[in-house]
């Protein structure tokens, strides 16, 4: 990455009116090859430039350069098989928030985390460490899931959800996965028969018990959790096999992608819809 002061900022801005293809391709890799930092800032000035103008195009060219640019580097961070959870998450943020900085993003949910963390017992069982999650999460910290659009609206993103603390159950799911997985609980979400998307603690690739983010981190037990199913398995003998899973991140990232195609759409943000289902298309096709 070079380094890119105001001034040759500026001139970029100054070029994106300009509709000649050499110009265009030369300010593309100049563009690609600033930090983040850089193109969240290139984009803020953009925005801040383009209210007072009638002609959109530079802001419309802006947002697909700087979607271009954090969909390469969430690229690079699925291809590893471990990705940062928070990185990953952030750099998804950042599809709706062009001008979101790490260290903003990351102050909505350090505090929680550490929170959590510095209360969980590194010798206790996962039912101990369990109930103390959940009790910070729902009681002391207060998150609540709400049905209420307008309510719901406000948070779109996670970092929203960490600031309001409340949010549709999509998201709520995605957050509680998210605390969990920073504090070292291997929740993970996973799909049963009858019982569609759970959260489930897995523990050598096997689930030991489902918890319910939308009912304050409601704990079943495996055997509660078969039997629940069979009632509405139809007479059909359920696998067991679901309850094997591995864990795996990507589940959480794909999630929370999905959770913001869906809040895009049902606002009619046609142009975020195309830059998240481009997203979408690039990262999990």
């Amino acid at each position: 990455m070079e380094k890119i002061g105001k001034d040759e900022i500026l001139a970029l801005i100054a070029l994106m009116a300009d509709d000649d293809r050499f110009v265009i391709e030369t300010v593309d890799r100049k563009v690609q090859n600033m930090t983040l930092d850089q193109v969240g800032f290139m984009a803020e000035m953009v925005y801040d430039m383009a209210k007072s103008l009638q002609d959109r195009t530079i802001l419309y060219r802006m947002s697909d350069l700087s979607a271009e640019v954090v969909i390469a580097h969430l690229e690079r961070e699925l291809s590893d098989p471990y990705p940062d959870i928070n990185n990953a998450l952030y750099l998804l943020t950042r599809l709706v928030k062009p001008f979101l900085k790490r260290e903003e993003f990351d102050s909505t949910y350090i505090p929680i985390v550490e929170q959590i963390a510095m209360e969980l017992h590194h010798d206790g069982s996962p039912l101990e460490n369990m109930e103390i999650l959940n009790h910070i999460f729902f009681d002391r910290c207060d998150f609540k899931i709400t049905l209420d659009i307008n309510r719901g609206m406000d948070a779109l993103t996670i970092d929203s959800l960490f600031k309001i603390k409340c949010g549709f159950p999509p998201l709520m799911m995605v957050s509680y996965l998210f605390v969990a997985r920073n504090v070292g609980i291997p929740l993970y979400p996973i799909m049963l028969q009858g019982a569609g998307l759970c959260v489930a603690y897995l523990h050598n690739g096997e689930v030991i018990f489902v918890a319910d983010p939308s009912n304050g981190g409601r704990m079943f037990s495996v055997k509660q959790l078969k039997e629940n199913l069979q009632k509405f398995s139809n007479g059909k003998k359920w696998d067991e096999q679901q309850l094997k899973g591995t864990p795996d991140d990507k589940m959480i990232i794909w999630l929370y992608l999905d959770s913001l195609s869906h809040f895009a759409a049902v606002k009619k943000n046609e142009a975020l819809l195309k830059i998240l289902k481009k997203a979408s298309y690039r990262l999990f096709r």
